[in-house]
């Protein structure tokens, strides 16, 4: 009886063992997709030529901004900047500006505005200055917003091109030019400062006076937004 088992065993353990091995097919692995291409919205100012940034956070914002500053643009000209986030494959929104330049903006600001706005860099004698122009639809809201907001920003140490800088005054003034009133928080006497502006259905931010007052005389020409008196 025991033999009889040896040798069953046996002769399953030996059939089995015959038995050709079982191949694992190879996991099909799917390609990504290719990321769609992003369409760069029409600009809101007149510009020579555009620069288009990757970026893969907030932080390389400030530097990359610093350095296009120093290029070469023509003189009184601006060229537009376009900075993509290529992690996530979208377009630098007004948020990420604001957290990279560590501004403390009010998320109600940002829903006032339309996402859709020009980044550019103004090329003055006293060197490239920053502009950001974008469209609002509810221009009476978002200067009452912007009323609160600039008191708290002229009591702190703001970065610009890399640098901080105290304010000069520890409040917005206002400024005249071509009938439009203009705020401004002067940072350097070689024109370095917040300046803004909201009329009809625009808002104007820059880093210079020199740069807003080119803003104002474009978009008057191109789109008839200001009336210049």
């Amino acid at each position: 009886i025991l033999l009889s088992l040896f040798l069953l065993g046996f002769g399953f353990w030996f059939w089995q063992g015959k038995k050709p091995p079982v191949t694992k097919q190879p996991a099909k692995t799917e390609e990504p997709s290719p990321q769609p291409e992003l369409s760069l919205p029409p600009s809101l100012i007149p510009t020579q030529g555009a620069k288009l940034i990757s970026i893969s956070n907030n932080e390389e914002i400030p530097a990359i901004l610093a350095q296009l500053t120093k290029t070469e643009i023509p003189l009184g000209s601006f060229s537009r900047v376009a900075i993509k986030n290529s992690e996530e494959n979208r377009w630098a929104s007004l948020s990420d500006l604001a957290s990279a330049f560590k501004i403390d903006v009010p998320s109600e600001i940002f829903g006032k505005l339309d996402p859709n706005f020009t980044l550019a860099i103004f090329s003055q004698k006293e060197g490239g200055r920053i502009a950001l122009v974008a469209k609002t639809s509810d221009s009476p809201g978002l200067i009452n917003l912007l009323k609160n907001w600039d008191k708290n920003v002229a009591k702190n140490v703001i970065i610009l091109d890399e640098k901080k800088f105290q304010p000069l005054t520890s409040y917005f003034r206002i400024a005249g030019f071509r009938g439009i009133s203009i705020k401004y928080l002067t940072f350097s006497r070689n024109d370095v400062g917040i300046v803004y502006l909201i009329f009809n259905d625009y808002f104007v931010l820059t880093s210079s006076f020199g740069s807003m007052e080119k803003i104002i005389e474009g978009l008057h020409k191109s789109f008839n937004a200001f009336p210049i008196v």
